[in-house]
């Protein structure tokens, strides 16, 4: 689903559907938002090694592929407010003009020398564009050496909110906090003016300097360059995704876009050396050859991403506080950092997985504070002080829900509203021992590879990301399934789940 301009502001009846363009790569030129604010860059909610930022010049060659509303194509147009069917036929149409657009005033976050590049064009007030940013993310963080996204705005003009909130992300992005900002924004889910100073609020962005420069004739002439970037495109409908040229537009699952990711990754690894030395040149080539397929790349689908399969993780739960059954057949080891938005949504899951199987499953968690969520190691040490007074269950589901809230929570008033006594909760989360627990559950995550979050191991078994309900049943369905068989065969019910991890992990090996 997209946002589409209506029929009475469209200026004839075409959609970029495919593009063919050429790409400079000029490393160095300009650093990301994280190294500008003095932290290693991030995205999603994985962590990546400093790395000195690019300008990535892209050039809109003289024929495009452009898709036109026309039944004839193929496709059906779409309604007017977007809850129609995206058009699937396209034909080549030849522009009379070359346009050029510049990323490097776009905030960039990954590897700098990563082989896939994503161009996001998108609106603040666009649900669809909110609802794919999240995937996004979590693409980054699955491939974090080999994915890099650039954020280009594109406000329509029904959507009066977008524009100002494209001149505040902009500002964010100027004191490097464009990350956190579009985060904290895409959490709140509105972008009205209080939300707008709340997510910069929670950012820690210098709130003067950031009032002055949203209000900047700055920000208006760069939201402005970049609109005209989108509309010489062609285009009329966000959120846009180019990924090493491949047009996508639309909302997306996942695998649709690892598929992508996939191809371009494997035609990486088969270049000829030779010819193609570097990451420059091989998006020289591979962007206007993967703009000029003439194939449609643009129907969302709803197939929900599967897992890949690998070896169980062994992680030690018998002695973790937990929530759930006393006598599991199924264990849930959550990694989780409190104010990671994934790991909210994610939450309502596993809620409802301990509701369903409440004799059967447990779930324990461990602390992967991220050290870019500044809510979530207090937060860690909140759980973990109310773990000592009994209390565990119930502060890890109160902080699990408050996300962008948890740098501006008082934690002692939550430990009071759920019934702890508040000197002996205040004495242990002051105690370095918290602390030291969650440095510990950190350097375990890396330990593991598990460098985002959330990450659930259900028996060993990695469930990367927030995956879904319907998904994350299936496979629960499925472990549960051969644990009840385990225990029929005759083994004991507190040895199936390490049985169970033993089991697949030996298969792997």
């Amino acid at each position: 689903m997209v946002c589409r301009t209506p029929p009475h502001r469209r200026q004839g009846a075409t959609m970029l559907a495919d593009s063919a363009w050429s790409a400079t790569f000029k490393p160095g030129e300009r650093t990301e938002d994280a190294d500008r604010a003095g932290r290693a860059p991030v995205t999603g909610h994985a962590m990546h090694p400093t790395v000195a930022a690019s300008v990535w010049s892209v050039r809109l060659l003289a024929t495009a592929l452009l898709l036109v509303q026309a039944t004839a194509c193929g496709g059906s147009p779409a309604a007017p407010d977007g809850s129609g069917p995206a058009n699937t036929g396209s034909i080549a149409i030849p522009l009379d003009h070359e346009d050029t657009y510049n990323l490097a005033d776009a905030p960039l976050y990954g590897a700098a020398d990563a082989p896939v590049t994503v161009v996001f064009f998108h609106g603040y007030q666009c649900p669809f564009s909110m609802r794919v940013s999240p995937t996004l993310d979590e693409l980054v963080e699955r491939y974090p050496d080999q994915v890099r996204i650039a954020y280009k705005h594109a406000p329509l003009p029904f959507h009066g909110q977008s524009e100002p909130a494209a001149r505040a992300a902009w500002a964010a992005h100027q004191q490097g906090l464009h990350r956190p900002f579009h985060e904290a924004l895409v959490n709140l889910g509105t972008p009205q003016e209080e939300n707008l100073r709340a997510a910069a609020e929670a950012t820690g962005a210098d709130i003067e300097r950031w009032d002055a420069d949203r209000h900047s004739d700055a920000a208006q002439a760069a939201v402005a360059a970049d609109l005209a970037d989108f509309q010489a495109l062609g285009a009329r409908g966000t959120p846009l995704i180019f990924l090493n040229g491949h047009p996508v537009l639309g909302t997306h699952p996942l695998d649709r876009f690892e598929a992508l990711v996939t191809d371009e990754l494997q035609a990486w690894r088969n270049r000829d050396r030779d010819e193609t030395p570097d990451v420059a040149a091989f998006l020289t080539q591979r962007i206007p050859l993967n703009a000029a397929a003439d194939e449609d790349r643009t129907r969302p689908t709803a197939a929900p991403a599967e897992q890949p399969p690998m070896a169980r993780l062994q992680v030690p739960w018998q002695d973790e506080p937990y929530v759930g059954a006393d006598e599991p057949l199924v264990v849930l080891v959550l990694f989780t950092s409190y104010q990671c938005p994934f790991c909210v949504r994610h939450e309502a899951t596993l809620r409802a997985v301990l509701h369903r199987w409440p004799d059967d499953v447990r779930l324990t968690v461990r602390h992967n504070a991220l050290p870019f969520h500044e809510g979530s190691e207090p937060a860690s040490r909140a759980v973990l002080a109310a773990a000592e007074l009994g209390g565990f269950a119930d502060m890890h589901h109160a902080v699990s829900t408050l996300g962008s809230a948890l740098p501006e929570t008082s934690f002692e008033e939550v430990a009071k509203a759920l019934g702890l006594d508040s000197e002996a909760f205040r004495e242990h989360f002051a105690d370095p021992a918290r602390l030291e627990r969650v440095d510990a559950d950190r350097a375990l995550a890396r330990q593991l590879g598990l460098t985002g979050t959330p990450m659930t191991l259900i028996n060993g078994h990695v469930v990367r990301g927030a995956i879904g309900m319907d998904p994350f049943i299936a496979l629960m369905e499925e472990e549960l399934d051969r644990a009840r068989a385990l225990e029929a065969d005759g083994t004991p019910r507190a040895e199936v789940p390490d049985m169970r991890a033993r089991q697949d992990s030996d298969t792997a090996q």
